[in-house]
């Protein structure tokens, strides 16, 4: 082995040695939509298009060879490899290569390999993180100067071919493994699903005569309706009408709207956070994971006593994502637990404070976590804007069937019970899939090292292969020179 520890036979290269980098360009007449040429014009939102995660062949602005020609713009060759190198799509290491001959703008990179090393050089550029590499205390960014000194491994080529075949191989059978694992995620979806759904219809547990009827507990609760702040009785909700009932529950349950089981519905604080220890803990969206409050995170901020009150958290309190831009979150939900009480919460949360004798939090809190749930708060929420957001006035109005308060014991009881099954199950393919990210490193890390396939000398050394595509390329350049002199 060498000082770098690859095999002697190996050569090492720096970066710009070897590859050709170049940086795109974005001229000021560049034209907002074209789909008339066939010479794509990538911007880093074209990296997110469907496709296999390797190659890219389509843009938003498709140019013609006129195009180009007007704008002057430098292109770069098929299989030429692409990256961000601005923003914080450079932390997120995407890479992509063209099948044909491409434009880029100012915010993307290309590393134009030796034709003959191009399958190596795809493998090993996996292995590149440009978070180490990035400068730019606020926005990260990535320059010549700062990957210059990355380097190279290069084997001999009939090893390189050797390599970049283990690789695939034995990345197919990784890719299986997250298959499988993927596969019965979807099945314990479907099975929660199943579960939820059975609950909220009234087919998961028996009905008990014994229990007082939904429908006579709240004629008594509405007859004391709780008296707001201000001193006055809330205002009634609309009726229930027959049309708007989405399907069948038993007599002993009644649809009702999630306001008439709520002593209070309230926004949380607009105040900045800071992680400096002020006097209340603030929880926030990324505190709500998995319908769990997770408190790994917090912030907090100084309230004065009425502020500490109105937003003071207790037991048995549901808080609710109100507010964000993935339509996914908006709406999830985690119970307050003795824990957490004395927290004050923030502005894109709602916390819903529900009368005991009527509903339980846990209950309620399932009930939005069903699909038939989610998809009348996706629905309600969704915005063009960019920012989703599911309102207080949308959340009083929002229908769930309630069971008597003593069947929500039981059902929540059932629920419960099979709930860690499903979750420990979840947990096993989420550690799968954790180990097979882990095996992609450790195959890339033996490949590039020389441990994946052994060497075998009669293939000759890599230092013999880069001085042949060395004196190619300098040849090629003085070709180049002497036909632009002519």
């Amino acid at each position: 082995m060498s000082e770098l520890d690859v095999p002697e036979s190996w050569a090492i290269i720096t970066l710009p040695d070897l590859v050709k980098l170049q940086n795109g360009q974005t001229p000021k007449n560049l034209p907002v939509q074209c789909e008339n040429g066939n010479i794509p014009f990538f911007k880093v939102s074209d990296m997110n298009s469907p496709g296999d995660g390797r190659s890219i062949s389509k843009a938003a602005i498709m140019l013609s060879q006129s195009d180009v020609e007007r704008l002057k713009i430098r292109l770069v060759e098929e299989r030429s490899v692409i990256f961000p190198k601005n923003g914080g799509a450079l932390l997120t290491n995407k890479k992509r290569f063209t099948v044909r001959t491409s434009a880029l703008d100012t915010n993307l990179m290309a590393a134009i390999p030796p034709k003959e090393l191009f399958e190596y050089f795809w493998a090993w550029f996996q292995t590149v993180d440009f978070k180490r590499y990035s400068s730019g205390s606020t926005v990260p960014m990535i320059s010549f100067n700062d990957i210059k000194g990355i380097t190279v491994p290069i084997p001999p080529i009939a090893e390189q071919r050797r390599i970049v075949s283990k690789i695939d191989s034995t990345f197919k059978r990784i890719e299986a493994i997250e298959k499988a694992a993927e596969a019965a995620e979807a099945l314990l979806t479907v099975y929660r699903e199943s579960l939820l759904n059975k609950a909220f219809r009234g087919e998961l547990v028996a009905q008990d005569p014994n229990d007082e009827p939904a429908l006579k507990l709240l004629e008594r609760i509405r007859a004391d309706r709780p008296k707001q702040q201000d001193g006055k009785k809330k205002a009634a909700l609309p009726a229930i009408s027959e049309d708007e009932i989405p399907f069948d529950i038993p007599n002993s349950w009644k649809w009702v709207r999630l306001g008439e089981l709520a002593s209070d519905i309230r926004y949380g604080t607009s105040k900045r956070c800071s992680v400096e220890h002020l006097n209340t803990a603030v929880l926030r969206i990324p505190n709500i994971v998995n319908g769990r409050i997770n408190i790994d995170d917090l912030k907090y901020a100084n309230f004065d006593k009425k502020e500490r009150d109105d937003l003071r958290l207790q037991d048995g309190d549901i808080l609710m994502i109100r507010s964000n831009g993935s339509l996914k979150l908006v709406g999830k939900t985690a119970v307050v637990d003795e824990t957490i009480e004395g927290y004050a919460f923030a502005g894109y949360l709602i916390r819903i404070r529900l009368q005991a004798s009527l509903a339980v939090p846990q209950f309620v809190s399932s009930y939005m976590d069903s699909s038939f749930c989610r998809n009348i708060i996706e629905r309600q929420a969704q915005s063009t804007s960019g920012i989703n957001n599911f309102s207080a006035e949308k959340l009083v109005n929002l229908m769930l069937p309630l069971p008597p308060l003593q069947e929500q014991r039981r059902i929540l009881a059932t629920i419960n019970l099979k709930n860690p099954v499903v979750d420990q199950s979840r947990s096993v393919c989420e550690n799968i899939r954790n180990r097979c990210q882990n095996m992609r490193s450790s195959v890339l890390g033996l490949a590039f090292s020389g441990g994946l396939v052994p060497q075998i000398s009669s293939e000759g050394t890599g230092q013999d292969l880069l001085k042949a595509i060395l004196a190619a390329k300098t040849n090629a350049n003085n070709s180049g020179r002497a036909r632009r002199q002519k």
